[in-house]
């Protein structure tokens, strides 16, 4: 540094000289000038404050990703389609607190691995924040639906600003594949349940008498299973107390009880009806469920102890 500062002085001290010389040559001392700067840059590096650094002013950019991406069905058509819906929600995971959008998710789908992505729909969503301070999560939720046909299986790409409207901190993470198989409906024949024959036996018979007639069972891409029973009363009596269906899981060990719900509040003479809504357990697509279906009644229409042995029925359902 001692050396610099030396060669420093003589410069200085040749370009007074030249400037003294009016008549000297100005080509000379732009080029001393030029040589002057560069030293300085080499050897002592740039002002800090023609640099400053601006880092920490950077505006901290957001990144939308998925946060959760579920596909349920919802309904099975007379074709025996499934009626499905694509839950998708989403959220910006951002190391400091910001708000992006507004962006678009758009749901594609096709029927094959070869055929090219058609559109299933758009949802727009307007803002969407994130607080680092804060432990809540700011979600924004959006709903597709389709419909898969029987035995058809429906393969989904789920892309989260396809317009790049936002602009992120990572562009990777915007892209979901998702399918979606429309497995058979399990609709259990009358024949299964060996009980009808007593109707046939018993023309007349006083009180009530309630068997479980059919079963309809519905399992979902989670694997729950969702049951609908068609209740009948074999005997001439009537009554207005509550009909209880009852599901029990009896192949889970250590699982309490079973899953109930009144299915109405009375039944007719020789009368029948079918669930309303189906009764929905939680379960695991992976395995084979074993059920038993039992009909109850209660309050003032109590079924004699003897006509109480045709009230279950049983049933296996595979896993998908």
């Amino acid at each position: 540094m001692l050396i610099f500062y030396k060669y420093l002085r003589y410069f200085i001290h040749f370009f007074y000289i030249l400037n003294e010389d009016r008549g000297g040559i100005m080509e000379i001392r732009k080029t001393i000038i030029s040589l002057l700067l560069v030293s300085l840059v080499l050897i002592g590096g740039a002002p800090s404050d023609l640099y400053p650094d601006t880092s920490a002013k950077l505006k901290v950019k957001p990144d939308i990703m998925f946060h959760k991406v579920s596909i349920s069905r919802t309904a099975v058509t007379a074709s025996k389609a499934h009626e499905v819906e694509l839950k998708v929600s989403v959220r910006n995971r951002s190391i400091a607190k910001n708000c992006t959008g507004p962006f678009k998710i758009r749901v594609e789908w096709r029927s094959s691995v070869k055929r090219p992505w058609a559109m299933l729909g758009e949802a727009g969503v307007a803002k969407l924040c994130y607080n680092p301070a804060s432990a809540k999560l700011d979600i924004a939720v959006r709903k597709f639906t389709d419909t898969v046909p029987s035995g058809k299986t429906h393969y989904y790409r789920i892309t989260l600003d396809p317009m790049r409207h936002v602009t992120e901190s990572n562009e990777t993470n915007n892209v979901m594949f998702k399918e979606y198989k429309a497995g058979p409906v399990i609709s259990l024949p009358e024949g299964m349940q060996t009980e009808m024959s007593i109707e046939d036996r018993l023309p007349s018979c006083d009180g009530i008498d309630l068997i479980v007639k059919g079963v309809e069972v519905i399992r979902n891409a989670s694997g729950n299973v969702f049951i609908k029973a068609t209740i009948k009363n074999l005997c001439e009596g009537s009554c207005t107390g509550p009909i209880i269906i009852e599901v029990d899981e009896s192949d889970v060990i250590g699982r309490p009880g079973g899953v109930t719900q009144q299915i109405s509040n009375g039944i007719g003479s020789k009368a029948e009806f079918t669930m309303f809504s189906a009764l929905g357990i939680a379960n695991d697509s992976s395995r084979i469920c074993r059920y038993n279906v039992i009909v109850k009644s209660e309050g003032a229409c109590l079924e004699p102890a003897a006509k109480r042995g045709n009230n279950t029925y049983r049933l296996t359902v595979d896993p998908l």
